[in-house]
């Protein structure tokens, strides 16, 4: 669930070249460098076109054509990207994207297609939100947008590729771990580090002496984020999560970034609900505090001011 994606997050170059100009199509084509079918649609009765690719289902209603061509190419190169981060152990099945032109549009559709969450889901105020297979956002601007298209991918990729067997604090910080995702490969278009929406937040959080602890990340989901409809703390527990996991993969001395490796392969095979819930036995805390001890125990003391550090070397404070 992605709740702030303001002006600022400009992690995308989205030059002309890049942009597939498929709009008005109506036949299957492979000008994309992979299987397209584009066919008028609509929504709740709101015209739109349906975009079918190898592993995505896209529905927009975007007014923005140009825009609006480029998004099957991105979901894919996302897509290639959260294959690279944890394989898959789900068999294969498209995943549904709905993208609306305005907020009214989005609403409109929540309050049809998820009545009972419909509430909560008013809280968003820039974004979007996934529920298993299905994500829905609205636009807001191009960068922004594609930001929310991969974070959001990134949760239904996790929850219907990998089971969703995962920690609150990783499932998210993965997501905001992929807004940088570009167009295309090589990999040097990928820079998690580069995410300057996500940096000045933690900039805010840091100045104002108002940062989480890694306990209390560890505590934390995003929907209880979203629920106290605190915009400054939605958006720095989004950030501390990023520069987190970012922390972990990256920039950690080599046991800690082992031990990362090997929660994401346990995640990976689904081995790791097991794991912890063994671990927990006996333990009078909760399962992702468990699960952190479990694989980052031997370097628990010196964790948190490394992270800390990482912090400040990110927005250079």
């Amino acid at each position: 669930m992605e709740t702030e994606n303001g002006a600022e997050m400009i992690v995308y170059r989205i030059a002309s070249g890049m942009l597939l100009l498929l709009a008005g199509c109506s036949a299957s084509t492979r000008s994309a460098g992979f299987p397209l079918s584009v066919v008028p649609t609509s929504i709740d009765e709101i015209a739109a076109r349906r975009f079918t690719t190898p592993h995505f289902d896209l529905h927009s209603t975007l007014s923005d054509a140009e825009f609006e061509s480029s998004l099957p190419r991105f979901l894919e190169t996302a897509h290639a990207r959260y294959v690279h981060t944890l394989p898959p152990r789900m068999p294969e099945g498209r995943l549904t994207v709905f993208v609306f032109e305005n907020r009214e549009q989005w609403l409109r559709f929540v309050r049809t297609r998820f009545p009972v969450k419909s509430e909560l889901y008013a809280n968003i105020l820039s974004g979007g939100f996934t529920e298993n297979n299905v994500s829905a956002l609205f636009y807001s601007d191009r960068a922004a947008t594609l930001a929310t298209l991969a974070h959001e991918g990134w949760h239904q990729y996790a929850a219907v590729r990998l089971g969703g067997e995962m920690p609150a604090w990783l499932n998210e910080g993965l997501a905001c771990y992929h807004e940088s995702a570009g167009f295309s490969e090589p990999d040097r278009r990928f820079n998690p580090r580069h995410n300057s929406f996500r940096t000045n937040d933690l900039r805010l959080g840091l100045h104002r002496d108002r940062l989480f602890s890694v306990d209390e990340l560890l505590q934390i989901d995003a929907g209880q984020v979203v629920a106290q409809d605190d915009r400054f703390t939605t958006r720095l527990y989004y950030a501390q999560v990023w520069a987190l996991v970012t922390f972990l993969k990256h920039d950690a001395d080599s046991r800690v970034r082992q031990g990362f490796a090997n929660l994401l392969d346990d995640v990976a095979d689904g081995s790791y609900p097991v794991r912890v819930s063994a671990a927990q036995f006996g333990r009078d805390e909760g399962a992702a505090a468990t699960a952190f001890h479990l694989y980052f125990d031997a370097a628990l003391q010196t964790l948190e001011q490394g992270y800390r550090q990482f912090l400040l070397r990110l927005v250079q404070f």
